[in-house]
């Protein structure tokens, strides 16, 4: 018996799907408009094959193996060779599918990867963080040292002036009750060579100064840890690669059920054609289930965790001249051995929002993608080949220059008159004049650093 007389009303098929079974597998079309590396979006696609074409094949199969167990469909040796094709190439397209989804998956680790290089980047013992981090452990211990060094200062001068005004004041045979000045002085010796050892070596004219140092190198901390976590935050978020892994579990998880549905099938198959020879031997009465088999279409779907990045440290900070949170954060020292500040020196400015980018403007260095989403990083890690500032648009390039040319055209008229013949003659000039206007993206604003505005305060304190 021949497909082609396959009795579509019989089969309770339609049209294209009798020609479908006809053909023996997968449609023309199917076949030539798959392409590797298709996008997976909502289910199994593989070109123009899909959850539910494999689906309406596998149903359609499974009406034929209905159709021959009543007498009424093909030959058992033509099923067979209908479901041979069909099941070769339900596995090529699954496995094909397979393998896609993998490597769109590690395109994305990759991706997501360098989220969390980049981090690391910032963060490792040379990372701009890192030696900001440093600068601001060495400005606090300075500024409290110098703060004890005061407190220890002022304590000898009240001692100085307790042991002069006490005794020119005090009655006859009366002795004082001042502090020991040796000891005040030994105190105080100690805790100013203390001060002027700690890194960086030396003495200011006032703690004022340190504080200012102190207060300016936590403001320059805040805003590159606060970037640095926030980068890191949002490049995970972008690339999602959690939600892609949860898809392409689902993904997996259908081809494997389709596989069974294949399988099952196939066991029927050959049931039907063991009972059609009498020949049992191959175990055709066992029923025929479906199995999932989970070691099939299996995927590395493995998702690097990002380093944990908190900023709820940062929550407190100068910003006034009271800054009262502050300061019982910061200065929170025992009374008897430090001069607490009464106030702050220094207010850190706003973090930077997001950046625009010149219009026009294409990167032209790979590592310009570092800067994505670490703007203020820019500058940071400048070489004598490379300045982010030139080459990266996140970093401030400009976009294009664009030229207009303009061309004005000017007609000039001479009229010659004789008095024998009248004679007109007209000769007409064209003068092309040009005017070339030029449009520049402005540069980009030269940046006060904060080097500059706590050099400015410094000396302010003076």
């Amino acid at each position: 018996m021949k497909f082609s007389w396959l009795p579509a009303l019989a089969l309770g098929l339609d049209g294209d799907s009798v020609a479908m079974l006809q053909r023996g597998g997968l449609s023309r079309e199917q076949k030539s408009t798959h392409q590797s590396g298709d996008v997976l979006q909502g289910g199994v696609i593989f070109g123009s094959l899909t959850d539910d074409v494999i689906t309406q094949q596998l149903s359609q199969l499974s009406a034929a193996i209905n159709a021959v167990q009543t007498g009424e469909g093909p030959d058992i040796d033509a099923l067979m060779k209908l479901f041979e094709t069909l099941s070769t190439e339900i596995e090529a397209f699954l496995a094909q599918a397979n393998k896609d989804d993998q490597q769109t998956f590690n395109v994305e680790l990759q991706k997501h990867n360098s989220c969390l290089s980049h981090h690391n980047l910032r963060n490792g013992v040379a990372g701009d963080v890192t030696v900001t981090k440093t600068a601001l452990d060495e400005a606090k211990g300075k500024h409290k040292g110098c703060r004890k060094a005061e407190k220890a200062w002022q304590d000898l001068k009240s001692g100085y002036k307790c042991g002069y005004t006490g005794t020119d004041s005090a009655a006859l045979f009366t002795v004082p009750d001042c502090p020991d000045i040796c000891g005040l002085k030994q105190s105080f010796d100690r805790d100013s060579k203390s001060y002027h050892d700690l890194k960086p070596s030396g003495t200011r004219a006032s703690c004022s100064e340190e504080q200012i140092l102190y207060e300016d190198k936590f403001c320059e901390y805040r805003a590159a840890k606060s970037g640095m976590c926030d980068g890191l935050q949002n490049c995970v978020k972008l690339i999602d690669l959690e939600s892609m892994k949860s898809m392409m579990t689902d993904h997996a998880e259908r081809r494997r059920e389709h596989w069974s549905e294949v399988e099952w099938l196939g066991c029927r198959i050959a049931q039907m054609g063991d009972n059609s020879t009498g020949d049992n031997s191959t175990g055709n009465s066992t029923v025929c289930e479906k199995v999932v088999n989970a070691s099939k279409y299996v995927l590395t779907l493995d998702v690097p965790s990002p380093p944990e990045c908190l900023t709820e440290t940062l929550s407190v900070f100068p910003q006034d001249e009271d800054c009262q949170a502050w300061r019982q954060q910061e200065y929170h020292f025992e009374v008897v051995e430090y001069i607490i500040p009464a106030e702050c020196k220094h207010s850190c400015p706003t973090l930077p929002e997001e950046v625009s980018i010149a219009e026009g403007c294409e990167d032209s260095q790979d590592q310009c993608s570092f800067y994505n989403h670490h703007v203020d990083a820019c500058g940071k890690y400048d070489t004598d080949d490379f300045k982010a500032s030139e080459n990266c648009c996140k970093c401030g390039k400009p976009g294009p220059t664009t030229t207009t040319t303009t061309t004005t055209t000017t007609t000039t008229t001479t009229t010659t008159t004789t008095t024998t013949t009248t004679t007109t003659t007209t000769t007409t000039t064209t003068t092309a004049a040009t005017t070339t206007t030029s449009t520049t993206t402005p540069p980009t604003p030269t940046t006060t650093t904060a080097a500059a505005t706590t050099t400015a305060a410094v000396a302010a304190a003076r």
